[in-house]
């Protein structure tokens, strides 16, 4: 990096972390996960998802022979594949395939490093589900989801469904609307979770939270307080849907209801 130097104040390029440096922090890095699963294990699999949520494209390669896409990821290679018996690490801490005929995964195999730590604590799944931005990612919480643990995604708050359907893995953004759709009934809504939605900045989940306020409007446009409620959301978008809803209600309301809106 180019920086100041410390005796004139002149920039200079500047080598701030070389190989062996980087190599140590490699090798600590996982050194202290892998202390985690040892000596507090119920820690291990939330340890290993917020490392894990902060992968992104960028760090991937073009694969090379038998160096895959994450060949590099030294801590992701680890905790997505460290139970694997498929690879092999080499001495610039790169991760290779023993043979180019093992590039897939026997079927049903689990090549996640300590594997019963993430079922014991099956909630880091929906952190993943909810933040991960590579597909890799998605796949191992959700084949474990599917797996056995689909309780936790019904045991998810609002926001971190709401939170999947901006995932880049289409399954996950499946699953979460499946589950959206669980949890709404129209006859007796979820008002925190058609806020939730309706006050989403995002277009895809905004769109869903505005076709059930669509749904329900016989319900709350004649409600007052429910009224100021969703006029006090941030997004202007869903300001303007709820004032149409009700404007519309107005007409057909009966007197007394219009008396009170009024007020």
């Amino acid at each position: 990096a180019t920086v100041k130097s410390g005796y004139d104040g002149e920039p200079r390029t500047t080598r701030i972390f070389g190989r062996r440096t980087q190599a140590y922090v490699k090798r600590a890095a996982w050194r202290h996960l892998r202390l985690i699963a040892k000596h507090r294990p119920s820690l291990y699999a939330h340890a290993a998802a917020e490392v894990l949520v902060h992968y992104t494209h960028d760090d991937e390669d073009a694969p090379s022979g038998r160096y895959g896409t994450y060949a590099r990821a030294h801590l992701l290679h680890r905790i997505l594949w460290g139970s694997s018996a498929r690879h092999e690490l080499t001495r610039d801490l790169r991760f290779r395939l023993r043979s180019s005929k093992l590039a897939s995964a026997p079927p049903g195999a689990r090549e996640e490093a300590f594997p019963a730590l993430w079922d014991a604590e099956p909630r880091a799944y929906v952190r993943l589900l909810a933040a991960a931005r590579l597909p890799v990612v998605h796949e191992l919480a959700l084949a474990a989801v599917r797996r056995g643990h689909a309780s936790v995604v019904e045991g998810a708050s609002h926001a971190e469904v709401a939170a999947m359907l901006a995932a880049p893995y289409p399954p996950t953004v499946e699953l979460a609307l499946a589950e959206l759709r669980r949890r709404f009934d129209a006859a007796r809504p979820d008002w925190d979770l058609v806020c939730t939605l309706v006050g989403d900045a995002r277009p895809v989940v905004r769109t869903l939270g505005l076709e059930w306020l669509a749904e329900t409007a016989p319900a709350w446009t004649r409600d007052p307080a429910r009224i100021v409620s969703l006029l006090s959301l941030a997004d202007e978008t869903a300001r303007a849907a709820v004032a149409h809803h009700v404007l519309a209600a107005l007409p057909e309301a009966p007197a007394a209801v219009r008396a009170r809106l009024a007020e």
